[in-house]
């Protein structure tokens, strides 16, 4: 900080004596100090163009302007930086035990994601204090507006090694955060009434995976598409059950939930063999998600799968077909 307060000072003393050649020379160490930032800039600038070199996946640049943040302890830019080290962004090796140091000097300093993030840690051993709870960490994450922290807090009631098993306060803590469209914490509200025969209630499952489904969650839409590929088990020939798993599941494999390619493609394929309706599409889309599938996870039954659906796909379509599928897998990865 006072190496940059010199230049500051230094810098608009030449400006005041227009005397360019000192400039310049200024502006020259400085670059040296600095080479990819401004000189002396403005720290809040320099957080905002980090997240924009962020945004662009200009992993390098956004590292090093978050480093240089850290070392004037910005508590945005430690949570930033630990996020590199977590997921192991651009060239920086993954270092969970370096994250969650990040994460606690800006949990410390009011970052309430930090919190949130903290409390994994806590969780899973990494440079924890022996008397530290996740679920304080989670309290304090919810109660400075991290919704979802909430349910967090809910799910040490389902039995763990910090909390009993406690499913009153378990729905309680989560419903809290489902209620704020906390979009996990209404698909765990979900798997709780669905999974536990003492609360067990088919009819709020069902409301609430709806309600993840609405704010875009796949991984709602292919528990609901499961739960009526159920009902169908248990009602045969129940259409309009079949027509909405159908329906869901592909919402669920369209935004990459990738355990749901396979049955799309068999669930497409089924339909071909009994239904009156187009059969071109019907096969494209059978081939589109069996191809997927079995690129992402190839199994020996996504390779029968796959061979059954080429058997009758038309030769000319195979070739866009597969490009449609290729730039859908791309997709996911960026």
């Amino acid at each position: 900080m006072r190496f940059r307060a010199f230049f500051h000072r230094e810098i608009n003393s030449m400006h005041n004596t227009s005397n360019g050649s000192q400039l310049r020379l200024a502006l020259l160490v400085c670059s040296l100090a600095y080479p990819s930032l401004t000189c002396a800039e403005n720290p809040d600038d320099l957080l905002t163009k980090g997240y924009e070199a962020l945004a662009r996946k200009d992993y390098t640049q956004s590292f090093e302007i978050f480093s240089q943040l850290v070392e004037e302890n910005s508590p945005q830019a430690y949570f930033t930086s630990a996020l590199f080290y977590k997921h192991g962004w651009g060239e920086v090796e993954q270092d969970l035990s370096k994250a969650c140091e990040q994460f606690l000097f800006a949990a410390k300093n009011d970052i309430p994601v930090a919190q949130q993030e903290y409390g994994y840690c806590v969780m899973q051993n990494q440079g924890a204090g022996a008397n530290e709870k996740p679920g304080d960490w989670f309290k304090r994450a919810y109660e400075s507006g991290v919704y979802e922290a909430a349910c967090d807090l809910g799910r040490l009631y389902l039995g763990t090694a910090w909390q009993k098993r406690n499913l009153p306060l378990a729905i309680q803590w989560c419903q809290q955060a489902a209620e704020r469209n906390a979009v996990k914490a209404q698909v765990t509200l979900a798997d709780i009434y669905l999974s536990n025969s003492e609360v067990f209630n088919l009819e709020q499952a069902e409301f609430w995976y709806t309600q993840a489904l609405n704010i875009g969650s796949g991984e709602a839409a292919y528990k609901l598409a499961t739960l009526y590929l159920q009902i169908i088990a248990q009602q045969q020939g129940d259409e309009s059950a079949a027509n909405k798993a159908l329906y869901l599941m592909e919402i669920a494999s369209s935004r990459y939930i990738e355990r749901a390619y396979a049955p799309t493609a068999k669930m497409y394929w089924k339909k071909l063999q009994t239904s009156d309706e187009s059969s071109s599409e019907l096969l494209a889309k059978s081939y589109l998600w069996a191809k997927a599938a079995h690129q992402i996870n190839p199994t020996k039954a996504t390779k029968r799968l796959l061979r059954e659906v080429e058997n009758e796909l038309p030769p000319q379509w195979k070739g866009k077909l597969d490009t449609q599928v290729e730039e859908f897998i791309t997709e996911n990865k960026l």
